[in-house]
Parts: structure tokens; sequence; C-alpha cells
């Protein structure tokens, strides 16, 4: 998990799935990108689930620019349903 400075006391989490990936450098790479983003606390990046767990402050980033980070970054930002597992996925729109 890649750290930044918090700037507000009130934060959220998301998770957002992350398509593309094939290494460890990819994962970096996403994670180094979002915790670069003003407002995101930590960011987390999974290879085997293609997931990221984002700490942020909605005060100063909104879930859509977090997905815009994640496509800059090379990679394809999903939007996850409230019911997805580890194991199973739905996706229910691609952001």
């Amino acid at each position: 998990m890649t750290r930044n400075e918090a700037t507000s006391s009130e934060h959220a989490q998301v998770e957002l799935g992350v398509q593309g990936m094939t290494c460890a450098s990819c994962v970096a790479r996403v994670e180094r990108a979002l915790v670069k983003q003003p407002g995101v606390v930590a960011a987390s990046v999974n290879l085997a689930t293609e997931r990221a767990s984002i700490e942020f402050s909605p005060a100063l980033i909104s879930r859509e620019r977090l997905a815009e980070t994640i496509r800059a970054a090379g990679y394809e930002p999903v939007v996850l349903t409230a019911a997805a597992s580890e194991t199973e996925l739905h996706f229910i729109e691609q952001v």
C-alpha cells in the first residue's frame, strides 16, 4: 500500500477494477499515479483481483477523477457492484 499525507479528517474508501495490468510494475505504476493526486490518502492495487482500493478525501478529489487517473496511467478503470467478491466480479459499467 502506498500512503500519502492526509489533508482532511474525513475520508472515503472506494474499490475500482483495473483492467490491463500484467505485472508488478503495472501495479506500482497505478499506485504511484493515484497517490500523486491531491486528496488521495492511500492506494493499494492487487494484480490477481485486478482491483484498486483507494482511501481519499471526497472534498478534494472525485471518484471520476480517480478513474481518470487510472486511465491516464494506461489502464482501464471499471466500477464494481457492491455485490462483487474476490472470486466473482460483476462489472456494472466502465468508467
